[in-house]
């Protein structure tokens, strides 16, 4: 059976087959499945809700509420819990932000601010300084790799070399950038060394050290 909602014979609401359609002139716009599945510009969602709009970039926008102090976002939550994650734009702060969610209880994890800061990321803080800074007291993990694992390179890169055990950045070239225990140098016919341990270089020929 079908409900004419429009004086022009286009738009109707159909139910059949267990199934809940609007439609507008034959085609979907709005079809929830028998198993409560909702498609909005599909005949066949495959998920609890299924945009799509043809040939088109395709957007969810949630405003925020009338004042510029309110928040727009999504919450990814346990069943019947408030513990998960949330995902919002800030319209006071002018900044997104990923956070934690642990009852009553929101803790920022990641900000991004839109404004004035050009984009700055913030891990552990809401107020990134510069373009990613983070607040924290554990570590960073970089790539770790050897001389033959190296990428071509470009100003800036930076990594942490297996082979000789140092920290390396690139500039035209390869090159440490201190830390690290760097292996032993030595020229080809290994009778001339430079090693190295905490107290320092130490410069042998041969066997002899000559001094450190």
């Amino acid at each position: 059976s079908s409900l004419k909602i429009d004086n022009n014979d286009t738009t109707y609401i159909n139910v059949g087959s267990s199934e809940l359609v609007i439609q507008n002139q034959s085609n979907d716009l709005i079809r929830v499945k028998n198993n409560g599945n909702m498609g909005i510009g599909t005949s066949n969602p495959t998920e609890l809700l299924d945009i799509q709009k043809s040939g088109e970039d395709n957007y969810i926008q949630i405003q925020a509420g009338d004042t510029g102090s309110k928040k727009s976002g999504i919450k990814l939550i346990e069943h019947e819990t408030q513990y998960g994650f949330a995902s919002y734009y800030d319209s006071q702060s002018e900044k997104y932000h990923i956070a934690s969610i642990s009852g009553v209880n929101t803790t920022n994890m990641l900000t991004v601010d839109h404004d004035g800061n050009g984009g700055n990321i913030g891990i552990g803080t809401d107020s990134p300084a510069v373009i990613l800074d983070i607040n924290g007291t554990d570590a960073i993990a970089m790539p770790v790799g050897t001389d033959a694992q190296r990428s071509s390179g470009a100003p800036g890169h930076f990594r942490y070399n297996s082979t000789s055990n140092t920290f390396e950045g690139f500039t035209d070239t390869w090159g440490p950038i201190g830390g690290g225990t760097p292996d032993n140098l030595e020229n080809t016919s290994g009778n001339t060394k430079i090693t190295t341990n905490y107290s320092g270089l130490n410069f042998f020929t041969g066997d002899s050290q000559i001094f450190t």
